[in-house]
């Protein structure tokens, strides 16, 4: 087994040996995905967007999950050996590529919401459009090398319309202060997607990508 970590994120006590467990629970399961625990705080904009974001990516992954249909990652993944033997230079969401070409080559993608690890959002509007307009340039980039694009909230809306609203309507009824959040946050994914467009139509790559510098302090 191979543990991937993004560098600016921290597992929490015992997110390694669930993942490890969740792994070893099936022969079938090619990678395992964590869930990530946003520590920023709900004192403004951008501090409610990233406890949206990832509450929206865990709804979307447990509904996947629960159908054996997820084909995506996160901050930190596990993956057995054979599932992917190298990853293209030009990979821009390495986490999303690997889990689609799991699935191409008949594994299983194991989301295992057990498995936190720490991450911090953008305190910047900038540098969360920035952020998203990346991650969506590294979908269709995925779609690209693998013919597939990773299934992501984003994409469920044209793949699968009836999941998009299940995954929707889950996160407004549990949480409906967040509304206006929600409002924002389809804007600047709009935004965000128009950018992502432009940036593949003018040739702009992000494999190397500026810094978001406020999304590096973690405390232990």
């Amino acid at each position: 087994m191979l543990l991937l970590v993004s560098a600016d994120v921290l597992p929490e006590l015992g997110c390694i040996p669930a993942m490890v467990s969740a792994m070893e629970s099936d022969p079938s399961i090619g990678v395992v995905s964590s869930r990530p625990n946003p520590v920023n705080g709900n004192h403004c904009l951008t501090g409610h967007l990233g406890h949206l974001y990832w509450r929206l990516h865990h709804e979307t992954l447990s509904l996947l999950d629960a159908s054996n249909q997820n084909t995506h990652g996160g901050e930190a993944i596990l993956l057995r050996r054979g599932v992917v033997n190298s990853i293209p230079p030009d990979c821009i969401n390495d986490d999303a590529y690997i889990g689609v070409q799991a699935v191409l080559r008949g594994f299983r993608v194991k989301y295992c919401a057990e498995a936190r690890v720490k991450t911090r959002t953008p305190d910047r509007i900038t540098e969360l459009i920035e952020q998203r307009r990346r991650i969506i340039a590294g979908h269709a980039r995925v779609k690209r090398h693998t013919g597939k694009f990773p299934k992501v909230l984003t994409t469920l809306s044209f793949q699968d319309p009836s999941k998009f609203m299940q995954v929707l309507t889950s996160e407004l009824r549990s949480h409906p202060r967040s509304l206006p959040s929600f409002l924002v946050a389809l804007y600047l994914e709009a935004v965000s997607g128009m950018l992502a467009i432009v940036d593949g139509v003018a040739g702009r790559e992000h494999v190397i990508w500026n810094t978001a510098k406020t999304t590096k302090l973690i405390p232990d």
